[in-house]
């Protein structure tokens, strides 16, 4: 087997020995570049010998008709003067550098950078972990694009609806949280506030929530109602007339 090198600047292949230098020069564009990181492919013996002479021949019947015409225009100026004719070399052709290596290098660096997009699509849970900023940024990019398992982040998806219960203390407030939007959104703290007559605040509390049951599934689908109950602490003597509940973006 014989490895060939393809030269990085040019496009050109040279056959590379089994003890070739670390860093090698291109002999056509004169480019200097690292064996390693170039392209190179292991061809049989035989086969490359056979590419090279299918290849050789024609330059090789070139070369003959030259020297042919070389030799009677050599036989005309001698029959005319006799100062020695000079021999006519046909010019080699000339080699387009080869753009093969740098499109195979361009599509590389798509594929790499859609399968990295892919992976933070699909593991968006635990780098919004360690890095929450991100989370307006994902938001913009799962509008167009398939982010399984993503959850928005919007208060102003849910309508909430909260209602005093008959016990005086501590109060008890039912609330009915809906998403109104048509993406599945992060549940909200709930801010309760307990108020007299006049609108005035009486008790207010911030609500997680893991307080009003949600733990561990703080989801709520698109289009669902979900219903909870909390509690406030405040003096049985205070005249309360009515509560105010609040969507508060989580934290």
């Amino acid at each position: 087997m014989t490895r060939i090198v393809r030269c990085p600047a040019c496009g050109a292949l040279w056959k590379c020995p089994d003890e070739a230098a670390e860093t090698l020069r291109c002999g056509e564009c004169r480019h200097t570049f690292v064996l390693a990181r170039a392209e190179t492919v292991e061809v049989d013996d035989d086969a490359l010998a056979r590419v090279v002479a299918a290849r050789r021949a024609p330059e090789e019947k070139k070369e003959a008709q030259m020297a042919k015409i070389a030799e009677d225009l050599s036989d005309f100026h001698a029959r005319e003067t006799p100062e020695p004719a000079v021999p006519v070399r046909a010019a080699p052709p000339e080699k387009k550098p080869r753009k093969g290596g740098a499109l195979f290098a361009l599509l590389g660096l798509v594929g790499l950078a859609g399968a990295l997009t892919a992976g933070a699509l699909y593991f968006h849970d635990p780098i919004l972990r360690q890095f929450p900023p991100l989370r307006g940024v994902y938001e913009n990019i799962c509008r167009t694009l398939p982010c399984p398992g993503f959850a928005w982040s919007d208060v102003r998806a849910f309508e909430i609806r909260g209602e005093l219960t008959e016990a005086e203390s501590p109060r008890r407030v039912r609330i009915e949280i809906t998403n109104a939007s048509d993406r599945p959104q992060i549940l909200p703290l709930l801010e309760v506030r307990l108020l007299d007559s006049a609108d005035e605040t009486l008790a207010q509390r911030l609500f997680e929530p893991a307080d009003y049951g949600f733990a561990e599934e703080n989801v709520l689908p698109a289009g669902e109602t979900v219903r909870v109950e909390a509690e406030l602490e405040v003096d049985a003597a205070l005249p309360v007339r009515g509560v105010r509940v609040t969507a508060v973006t989580p934290i």
